[in-house]
């Protein structure tokens, strides 16, 4: 935001990306992918050495626009046991 701050919005973002891109890219085909529903939790299971990632802004902002990055992948869902997770 210019004052060491974030902007919490993809508004302007014309094509968003799963969180932490870097290491989806640089992963072996065959390494599983967790899907979490938050960043934090993405990170919880990088800190452990897993390839974990979400969709930003979390829960119900999955795109189609993201099914490229796991294309072959094999990918587990972590979902939150609540309404969200559920849909």
């Amino acid at each position: 935001d210019g004052n060491g701050g974030w902007i919490w919005s993809l508004k302007d973002c014309e094509d968003p990306f799963p969180y932490r891109p870097p290491a989806i890219v640089a992963a072996e085909p065959g390494e599983w992918i967790f899907w979490c529903e938050g960043e934090k939790d993405a990170d919880r299971l990088a800190a452990l050495g897993l390839l974990a990632t979400t969709a930003p802004m979390g829960a119900g902002f999955w795109r189609d626009s993201f099914a490229h990055w796991f294309q072959g992948r094999r990918v587990v869902l972590l979902l939150d046991n609540d309404a969200k997770g559920t849909k």
